[in-house]
């Protein structure tokens, strides 16, 4: 089911992403540049970890991504506060930081994706939705 639910999810936010773009003028440009670019980056880091687990034959390190992928949203978050965002985008970036370090003590238990998954809604989903629905100051 995982490897179904990646493909489907990642062809719907690119289906979003272009509807945004076409209907949200420069500033929706400019999301739309960002999200490719945070996609791009997830691929090479979980391709990254694919051939590394391949070389070593340690499949269990593929179970690093989460953690990886949420530190990822933390990079960007701190980022667009620093760059003069969003006056929550500080907090966003701290909980997701925060979010990763309890991701990583997860690892290799059943829970890790639950609080992933936990992670996600707070440091992408919700923060997307205010963004999107214009509540951001």
């Amino acid at each position: 089911m995982l490897s179904l639910s990646w493909p489907v999810a990642v062809a719907a936010f690119i289906i979003t992403v272009r509807r945004l773009r076409g209907a949200g003028g420069e500033p929706a440009l400019r999301a739309a540049s960002w999200s490719r670019r945070a996609i791009l980056l997830q691929i090479v880091a979980a391709v990254s970890l694919a051939i590394v687990s391949g070389v070593t034959q340690n499949w269990a390190l593929m179970m690093w991504m989460p953690p990886i992928g949420l530190a990822f949203y933390g990079a960007a978050w701190a980022v667009a506060a620093f760059r003069g965002g969003p006056s929550w985008a500080g907090g966003v970036a701290l909980g997701a930081l925060g979010g990763t370090m309890g991701v990583a003590s997860l690892v290799g238990t059943p829970t890790q994706y639950l609080a992933y998954a936990c992670g996600l809604v707070c440091a992408a989903l919700i923060p997307g939705l205010m963004l999107a629905f214009g509540r951001a100051r």
